[in-house]
């Protein structure tokens, strides 16, 4: 019995002690503003486009980067979540960023079926744009997906393919977003080939990165 309580002793001296993780909200809130400062170098570091003013008169290209900001902080929330066991009993946050997504899905169909606006810029030095704007989200999603996945490691997520997809999905969003305010070029077909339709391939590394690196 003594031998037993030594033991005891002695492995409690020789416990590290823990962490606690802040509630989800809290820590949301801490992650949205250090992403949304990371977005703003961003932004100056690629410079905004000259017109930018004008844009966001118009309703179109306004409603389109408030809906990526909306996938942004609703796909962070649900990723915080996610990196508790019961999700903190907060089911509800899972439909929010489909919902997000989805609206933002269809604002692109929307689009696609108006007629042109004078104020869209279709030509000038970015109409060449191709991979670059690719390879120029893929790049600026690196640290933000990084601080994420670090800050989910911590947690004990039971469904870590989804927390990747969620994670991966918000990092993108960021780079979506400062390109779209950066770039003056409103071409639909320009936008979806090489702005939008990678995130899709973003998400799937997302969903891989996610069982690899927050098993635990």
């Amino acid at each position: 019995m003594a031998n037993t309580q030594q033991l005891i002793r002695s492995l409690s001296q020789e416990a590290k002690p823990v962490r606690l993780m802040q509630g989800p909200m809290a820590l949301s809130l801490r992650l949205a503003a250090i992403l949304i400062a990371y977005a703003a170098v961003l932004g100056f570091a690629l410079e905004f486009r000259s017109d930018l003013a004008v844009q966001l008169s118009r309703p179109m290209y306004l409603a389109e980067v408030v809906a990526l900001f909306m996938i942004f902080l609703t796909t962070l929330v649900a990723s915080v979540h996610l990196a508790y066991p019961d999700h903190y009993q907060k089911q509800l946050v899972f439909p929010v960023p489909i919902l997000s997504i989805t609206a933002f899905v269809a604002l692109l169909i929307l689009q696609g079926t108006m007629p042109e606006d004078p104020l869209m810029v279709l030509g000038g030095e970015y109409a060449h744009h191709t991979y670059e704007c690719t390879l120029c989200i893929a790049g600026s999603t690196i640290i933000p997906v990084s601080v994420l996945l670090f800050v989910l490691h911590r947690g004990a997520t039971v469904r870590p393919h989804l927390s990747g997809i969620f994670a991966t999905i918000s990092a993108a969003a960021i780079g979506c977003l400062m390109l779209r305010l950066a770039e003056a070029n409103d071409s639909l077909p320009h936008l979806l080939v090489w702005h939008y339709a990678p995130t899709l391939l973003f998400a799937l590394l997302g969903a891989t990165l996610g069982k690899w690196l927050l098993k635990w």
